[in-house]
């Protein structure tokens, strides 16, 4: 009767509050890179008001012919958000061109993994008091559970190396960290990665199921 008279009082269920959960870090992928890098920098969909997970990823990539340096930046769309630019350097090139590409998942798949090519474009024998050559990078993004990939910029020269990382079954990619390195002999400009994975999963489901998912993905969160 009294829940009749007042049915404010009757007991709800707790709805369920979703965490992100980190199920494994990545990397590095075990590309060529000097012993220390430059500089280091983490693109993270907690950065930003969006999707919990990475949807696209941004490529800026600046040739300087004096030198053959070659500079990448990067940014990660989660949703409709992105975040800034990273600033890995070096800052300043001369008579630099530039190119700058996007891939993006479709909707509304997240990012499952990462493709990296790298390609050596040496220097013709005319320029080649400017320095060694050109390093070439190529990313292949990977969408879905199923793995099906979307390929970002393309390679000169010869490849040399290439590597492919994927989260576990059911987890998906939530932040990239990039590496930057040069080696002065032969100018090389190298690059390394690293990727958090990540899944959704209650905070509080009535059982207290929640703590034991949380158990379960810190354990299997090797590197």
């Amino acid at each position: 009767v009294e829940e009749l008279l007042f049915p404010d009082r009757r007991p709800r269920p707790m709805a369920a509050k979703q965490l992100l959960n980190l199920t494994a870090t990545l990397g590095p992928f075990g590309l060529a890179f000097p012993a220390e890098p430059l500089s280091v920098q983490r693109l993270s969909c907690d950065q930003i008001r969006g999707r919990p997970f990475i949807t696209g990823v941004h490529v800026s990539r600046l040739l300087a012919p004096i030198g053959t340096r070659d500079v990448y930046e990067f940014r990660v769309a989660c949703g409709a958000a992105s975040t800034r630019w990273s600033e890995l350097g070096p800052s300043t090139l001369v008579w630099a061109s530039s190119i700058t590409a996007e891939a993006n998942c479709p909707r509304p798949q997240s990012a499952s993994g990462l493709l990296v090519t790298r390609a050596r474009e040496d220097s013709p024998w005319w320029r080649a008091w400017s320095g060694g050559g050109h390093d070439h990078y190529a990313f292949g993004l990977l969408c879905g559970e199923q793995h099906s990939s979307v390929e970002l910029l393309e390679t000169r020269g010869s490849v040399e190396e290439q590597q492919t990382r994927r989260c576990p079954a059911g987890s998906f990619v939530s932040a990239i960290e990039v590496w930057r390195g040069f080696e002065p002999a032969g100018s090389y400009d190298l690059f390394e990665f690293r990727l958090d994975c990540s899944q959704m999963v209650d905070a509080f489901d009535g059982r207290g199921a929640a703590s034991e998912a949380s158990a379960g993905g810190a354990a299997g969160g090797g590197g």
